[in-house]
């Protein structure tokens, strides 16, 4: 299978938004709070194929139409879930936990692609060959060595991935939205995975303009998930369901908390009819400080 890697022509800016620092500056890792500061970040998208000034790393799947002719899918199971690179459990319990459950789509936040800190592991490569799955990985920023970002994992076929960059403030970790389609048997089915800000007005402001780009472009049926460091209760969660039209595919289940006490972990679908939820559920694991989601969905 070719991979694919494109970088901007101009360099990377990673760390000390509005602060100054560079790459070798001291810093606090990505995946761990701090305290925020001043920033700011204009939401772009980088669509696949194309570099822009801000796209940091790509790494893309064979890409092909979805095919009016292909079997259609009696239903479709997302994993979304937040594995903190490993660094509560480890990648092979992350991947064991994949291979027991085996969804049909993965969605994931906090992968380190060969950063020194876990080993120079290529983390979303060895989980997608562990499954058999294709992957699409972006990062969010250069670290130690290596990247760090979010991927999504499917044996769907990728009709299309994009990066979405979204405004941040928290000073050492830009955030970003992998936008990508799947094909779920002749049916497009867009999985956008999302690392929020956990600066409360930098949630807010990455959510409210992650709903103004994917609101304006909801064609297919849609699930956004990932970790978005808020309950839906907050400013960023209720703006990208009003943006979107997005519904939660938790609430009817009431899955309970997915990391502490609190639920910050979110999976939001396309209102029936355009996807039904027939499941959704949390799933405990040591291999991360957070739960896993869940959800299985009919596309229409």
């Amino acid at each position: 299978m070719v991979w694919e890697r494109r970088r901007s022509a101009i360099a990377v800016l990673v760390l000390g938004l509005g602060s100054g620092c560079s790459r070798d500056t001291a810093m606090s890792a990505p995946g761990e709070e701090t305290s925020a500061a001043e920033a700011e970040a204009t939401a772009t998208s980088a669509t696949t194929g194309e570099a822009e000034e801000d796209d940091r790393l790509l790494v893309l799947p064979p890409l092909q139409p979805c095919s009016p002719a292909a079997e259609r899918l009696t239903g479709v199971r997302v994993m979304s879930w937040n594995v903190s690179a490993g660094r509560v459990g480890s990648l092979e319990e992350i991947r064991d936990v994949l291979l027991e459950h085996r969804p049909d789509v993965v969605v994931l936040q906090e992968l380190d692609v060969l950063v020194r800190r876990t080993g120079s592991v290529d983390q979303p490569r060895v989980l997608a060959d562990a499954l058999g799955y294709s992957y699409a990985f972006a990062a969010s920023l250069e670290f130690d060595g290596g990247d760090f970002g979010m991927a999504v994992l499917s044996w769907l076929p990728f009709a299309d991935v994009r990066r979405i960059s979204l405004p941040s403030e928290s000073g050492y970790e830009p955030r970003i939205a992998l936008d990508t389609t799947l094909c779920a048997g002749p049916l497009p089915l867009r999985v956008v995975d999302v690392h929020a800000d956990f600066v409360p007005s930098a949630n807010a402001a990455g959510l409210v303009a992650l709903g103004e780009e994917v609101g304006s472009t909801l064609e297919a049926p849609t699930i956004i998930a990932g970790d978005f460091n808020a309950p839906l209760t907050a400013e960023g969660g209720q703006a990208l369901m009003e943006l979107t039209g997005a519904v939660d595919a938790l609430l009817p289940w009431d899955p309970g908390p997915t990391h502490g006490d609190g639920r910050i972990d979110h999976a939001l679908v396309s209102p029936a009819p355009a996807l039904v939820v027939t499941g959704a559920t949390t799933i405990e694991n040591d291999a991360s400080d957070h739960r896993a989601l869940w959800v299985e969905v009919q596309p229409r």
